[in-house]
């Protein structure tokens, strides 16, 4: 039996989420199609809202309902200090930790085999705000990918041989390995 158009391309759908795969998709759709519609269209309208309402901030990256997030807009914020972020999860994280200074997202990783490369990066945005702004010490943190320093901009120097005048390793800036 061939299964209707609408629930495979559901199921397509589905697998385009991050750790979903085809079988899981498939429950996922399946499940979907069996609760209640009102359930299942309070998952689409979420969706919908969110798309709608969240907005990247201009300045870091950093999901918000405003165009300047709150720790942009934030006046207590130590603004010598940027944390440079694979994505929202590590914000999060570093919030939660008490961290006071300001972050810059990238929103991704460099990861070949999925099809994400340097340019798909938000390198020249950060390296723009870094020449313009008086940051002390500017961090890298990276979640799992070791190629996101190899890879992090091919027009910095090596940190271990830092240039004074480049804007990405200036002295006293900061370079910070894995979490």
């Amino acid at each position: 039996m061939k299964r209707p158009a609408a629930l495979e391309a559901l199921s397509e759908a589905l697998t385009r989420l991050p750790g979903i795969a085809a079988v899981t998709s498939e429950r996922l759709a399946y499940h979907l199609l069996s609760v209640p519609k009102t359930e299942a269209f309070m998952l689409a309208d979420a969706i919908r809202r969110a798309r709608k309402e969240i907005l990247l901030c201009s300045l870091c990256g950093n999901f918000d309902h405003v165009d300047l997030c709150g720790i942009c807009e934030d006046p207590e914020r130590d603004r010598e200090i940027v944390l440079v972020v694979e994505g929202l999860r590590e914000v999060l994280s570093f919030e939660a930790a008490g961290f006071r200074g300001l972050y810059h997202v990238l929103h991704e990783r460099v990861a070949p085999l999925e099809g994400i490369q340097e340019k798909d990066l938000k390198i020249q945005k950060l390296l723009d705000r870094v020449q313009a702004s008086p940051f002390r010490k500017t961090c890298f943190i990276r979640r799992t990918s070791p190629l996101f320093l190899s890879h992090r901009c091919r027009a910095c120097p090596s940190p271990s041989s830092p240039d004074p005048d480049h804007p990405c390793w200036g002295q006293p800036r900061v370079y910070s390995g894995v979490l």
